[in-house]
């Protein structure tokens, strides 16, 4: 066996190679690499910030989750060539931040795998029961008489961060 460096977000470590460790690294980077080449490349070899925030949020991830946020932000430390646009190695950050929740929410690994198909699901049930007035405004609760009854909402938790909610009279639609 030959012994080499490898590298953990950006933390030279020691390992032989055929080591699980080295395995392991090996396979994160193929898939990320398999991941960034399921995107339309730019000039250069880049993708767009645009196009990573579209993506996500197809998957139920909405660009202004702080998780997100913070993931973007990361990577733009590590030398942004081109405003909007994120090389292989930026993208591999990405991927690696909140315990790997961009790499799940990419190849479809959350608690939805296909939450556009759930949103939609969400938003045919509320259409079908906005002209459902069977029932009366619970009142065992002083602050639930007071509500009107023509409110309708559905909320669903898929995560302690991530909602779906659907909601009556403009007041909010199907999001992740």
């Amino acid at each position: 066996m030959i012994l080499r460096t490898a590298s953990t977000n950006g933390a030279p470590v020691p390992a032989l190679d055929g080591a699980p460790g080295i395995a392991s690294l090996t396979d994160r980077y193929s898939t990320y690499q398999r991941l960034f080449d399921s995107f339309g490349r730019r000039p250069g070899g880049t993708i767009t910030r645009a196009d990573l925030l579209n993506r996500l949020a197809e998957a139920g991830l909405p660009g202004d989750d702080n998780r997100v946020q913070d993931a973007l932000a990361t990577a733009g430390r590590d030398g942004d060539q081109t405003p909007g646009s994120i090389t292989p190695e930026q993208f591999a950050t990405i991927c690696q931040e909140n315990g790997g929740l961009i790499a799940r929410a990419l190849r479809g690994d959350l608690a939805i795998p296909d939450f556009a198909g759930f949103a939609a699901e969400l938003a045919e049930v509320y259409q079908g029961l906005l002209g459902d007035d069977r029932g009366a405004v619970a009142d065992y609760i002083p602050q639930l008489s007071n509500v009107d009854p023509e409110q309708l909402a559905i909320a669903v938790c898929t995560s302690p961060w991530v909602w779906a909610a659907a909601v009556a009279n403009g007041l909010g639609g199907v999001g992740g």
